[in-house]
């Protein structure tokens, strides 16, 4: 096998152990109990990790030690050692958890190329270096190209404004799963709502409950049209993003994280647990309603 590596990839062991038989027979016991367990296991999770990916951290700084010395244990070759370690801020790109990743370095049958692929030719790639390496089977693992959706679903809004044109200079939502001028769409997963540390099904449950409750208002205030108000959605973008900068992900490392002007599109740079909090109730004020019996469209502005 032979691994072709655009970067170095952050790698921590996974200390994934078995879970005691005695705390098993505990937890059947106890129902409750193992839900706290499971409980409290997540919140410090959460809050760990979301602490870990402050920039200039000492959770930060101990984290990317562990991994070095995870590294150090793992490869024999300190020249594949060398090419096996990031030269970025632990955490700026996807981090990986893997026990026997890189010990799989060692073995007579696994090559890592650093240089860049130039092209796939007849009977195999060859890379900047000029060297050909004959494969039988390539597997493609480049990243992904986040919301997307815009360049191959034609969306467009009342006025015939195109959704990929409203984000041709940067992505962004309101509360990340709506955008002015869109009215009742709502995008599960959308722009910020991805998480370095913990499950995303955290933050999708979070907008299902989000969107069931803007679908209540609709139909308790009788509207046909339920639209973020365009300064509320500045404010959301302003303040996260002035947060985003305290973080890892703004480190220039080019992850698929970022736009071109390193600007972080796709991640959440608080907590779960805030996630939560802010997506517990829509708030009347920060949207543009239509009624049922009215022509036009009703302001309802607000600020937050």
């Amino acid at each position: 096998m032979t691994v072709f590596q655009r970067s170095a990839a952050w790698v921590f062991p996974r200390r994934d152990t078995a879970i005691p038989a005695q705390r098993r027979a505990q937890f059947r016991r106890w129902p409750a109990l193992m839900r706290l367990y499971r409980r409290t296991l997540w919140l410090l999770m959460d809050l760990l990790g979301v602490g870990s990916l402050r920039r200039g951290s000492w959770l930060n700084r101990r984290l990317q030690r562990a991994a070095l010395r995870h590294l150090e244990a793992s490869v024999d070759d300190p020249q594949i050692r060398r090419r096996l370690t990031p030269d970025y801020i632990a955490g700026c790109k996807r981090r990986c958890l893997s026990d026997d990743y890189l010990s799989s370095f060692n073995r007579e049958n696994v090559h890592l190329v650093t240089d860049a692929i130039v092209r796939v030719e007849q009977d195999g790639i060859r890379d900047a270096a000029g060297r050909l390496h004959e494969v039988d089977t390539i597997i493609e693992a480049t990243g992904f190209r986040p919301f997307d959706i815009a360049e191959y679903v034609d969306i467009r809004g009342p006025h015939g404004q195109r959704l990929r044109d409203v984000w041709a200079d940067g992505v962004a939502s309101f509360r990340t799963l709506m955008v002015p001028g869109f009215p009742n769409l709502f995008l599960l997963l959308g722009p910020n709502s991805g998480t370095g540390h913990t499950s995303a099904l955290i933050m999708i449950e979070s907008q299902v409950q989000y969107v069931l409750q803007c679908l209540d208002l609709m139909d308790r205030e009788r509207l046909t049209a339920l639209e973020p108000a365009a300064e509320p959605t500045a404010a959301f973008n302003r303040r996260l993003q002035g947060d985003m900068d305290r973080m890892v992900f703004a480190g220039g490392c080019n992850a698929w994280y970022t736009d071109d002007r390193d600007r972080n599109f796709t991640l959440w740079p608080y907590s779960a647990l805030r996630f939560l909090a802010e997506m517990h109730h829509p708030r009347r004020d920060e949207f543009e309603v239509r009624h049922r019996s009215a022509a036009g469209p009703e302001g309802g502005h607000g600020h937050g």
